[in-house]
C-alpha cells in the first residue's frame, strides 16, 4: 500500500499507512457485514464516526446502498452502518438497562461499523482529485505487515524488495517470518 505507482491512495492516508506502528493496526469490526477487516487508526473515516456518535448521531447516512442486507427492525434491508440501523439498536441498548461496562462493549461495538460504500472508495476519489461530499471520508484496510514497513517507495524498489535484492530501512525491527521468503518466487524483473 506503500507504493503510489500501483495503488491509488490519497496523500494524507498514504501518509498515515508509513507512520503506522504495530499498535496502530488493528483488527477491527467495522465491516457492516459482520467480516472482521484490518484498519489503521487515524484514518478520517475513523474519526468522523466517532466525532458523530460522541454529538449523538451515530451512523452514516445510507446514500450508495450498496451494503443494506438486515431486516431486524424493517422490512427493507438497511445497511448496519447506517444511522437508522445505529439509532434504533442504540436505543434497544438503552433499554436494556446494562452495567456501564458491558453497556460500553456493547455500544463500541455497535458504532464501530463503517459505511464501506463510500469510505474504501474515496480515497481513490481524492487521489486523482475528483470531488467529494463533505460526508464522504476514507476507510483503510491494510495488512498488520504494514507496521514493518515505513518507506513509500517506486514499484522498483519494491519488486527489488521483494526479490532479495535491497532491503529497507527498519526490517530489523520485524519477526522473521514477515520478510522471510516462503517460495521460490520467478525472477520476471
Amino acid at each position: 500500500m506503500l507504493v503510489p505507482e500501483v495503488i491509488s491512495i490519497d496523500t494524507e492516508t498514504l501518509n498515515i499507512l508509513a507512520k503506522a506502528k504495530e499498535d496502530d493496526l488493528v483488527y477491527s469490526g467495522l465491516s457492516p457485514l459482520g467480516v472482521p477487516f484490518n484498519t489503521v487508526k487515524g484514518v478520517s473515516m475513523s474519526i468522523e464516526k466517532m466525532e458523530l456518535a460522541k454529538a449523538g448521531r451515530p451512523g452514516a447516512t445510507c446514500t450508495k446502498g450498496f451494503l443494506k442486507y438486515n431486516t431486524e427492525y424493517t422490512e427493507k434491508p438497511i445497511c448496519t452502518s447506517s444511522r437508522q440501523y445505529q439509532t434504533i439498536k442504540l436505543k434497544e441498548l438503552s433499554d436494556m438497562n446494562l452495567p456501564q461496562e458491558e453497556y460500553q462493549k456493547t455500544y463500541s461495538k455497535i458504532i464501530e461499523r463503517e459505511c464501506l460504500c463510500k469510505g474504501l472508495s474515496t480515497s481513490t476519489l481524492l487521489s486523482k482529485n475528483l470531488e467529494v461530499k463533505p460526508d464522504f471520508k476514507v476507510t483503510c484496510c491494510p495488512g498488520p505487515n504494514l507496521a514493518y514497513f515505513s518507506k513509500i517507495s517506486t514499484l522498483k524498489e519494491m519488486v527489488d524488495h521483494i526479490y532479495g535484492r535491497i532491503k529497507f530501512v527498519g526490517q530489523s525491527s520485524a519477526p522473521a517470518h514477515v520478510f522471510k521468503r516462503t517460495r521460490n518466487v520467478p525472477r520476471y524483473f
